[in-house]
């Protein structure tokens, strides 16, 4: 199994709430929850801070991972990030079954 951690870093709270808008609109967790391998897809609101939102992706393989970066949806994501000038710190953590 791998666990993705992702921190996406905005200007403020106003871009951080129009750029998750923009991923509700546009289903991204739907359609990343519906893929083959995916076990978690969840954003959350840190407490701590406004201008950011962080994404935790639980997936069953590193293959299931890799096709996942190969989506429609995923690749949406990515031109979302640029439209609202995201940058984003990732983790990812490899469990032993």
């Amino acid at each position: 199994m791998i666990n993705v951690f992702v921190t996406y870093i905005l200007k403020d709270k106003e871009t951080r709430d129009a750029f998750y808008g923009a991923i509700v609109e546009n289903q991204v967790g739907e359609k990343c929850r519906a893929e083959n391998g995916n076990i978690r897809y969840s954003y959350y609101y840190p407490a701590d801070d406004d201008s950011k939102l962080f994404l935790f992706e639980q997936w069953e393989s590193a293959e299931a991972l890799q096709v996942h970066t190969t989506q429609p949806h995923y690749i949406a994501l990515g031109k979302m990030k640029e439209e609202y000038g995201v940058s984003a710190e990732i983790v990812k953590q490899e469990v032993p079954a």
